[in-house]
C-alpha cells in the first residue's frame, strides 16, 4: 500500500511480478475484477487507469491501443512499442 509521505512511494507489489510499483496487465485485471478496484477510461488521454484507496495504476488495453494506433496512422507517426513477453502470460 502507498505510504503517506512527502516523497514519491511505489505501490504494493503484484502477486506474480513481485515488484513494488510495477504490475503486469493480468495483475491489473485481477485487481479490477476481484479486488474492487475502480476502472476509469480517460477520454482526453484515451487511456485507462484504475484505483483503490491511495493506490492507482495507468495502463492501456485493446481499445486504447487501437485508438492510439489509428490516430498515429492518420498523423503518419511511427510507433515504437516495448513489450515484455515474460509478463504477457503465466505459463504453468
Amino acid at each position: 500500500m502507498i505510504r503517506k509521505t512527502k516523497e514519491f512511494v511505489l505501490g504494493s507489489a503484484g502477486l506474480y511480478t513481485g515488484e513494488a510499483g510495477f504490475l503486469a496487465y493480468y495483475e491489473i485485471c485481477t485487481r479490477v475484477q476481484q479486488q474492487s478496484w475502480t476502472k476509469v477510461f480517460d477520454e482526453e488521454q484515451k487511456s485507462n487507469y484504475a484505483y483503490k484507496g491511495l493506490e492507482w495504476v495507468g495502463y492501456d488495453d485493446v481499445y486504447s491501443i487501437n485508438f492510439k494506433v489509428c490516430y498515429d496512422k492518420k498523423k503518419i507517426i511511427v510507433i515504437f512499442c516495448l513489450f515484455r513477453f515474460d509478463m504477457h502470460k503465466i505459463w504453468v
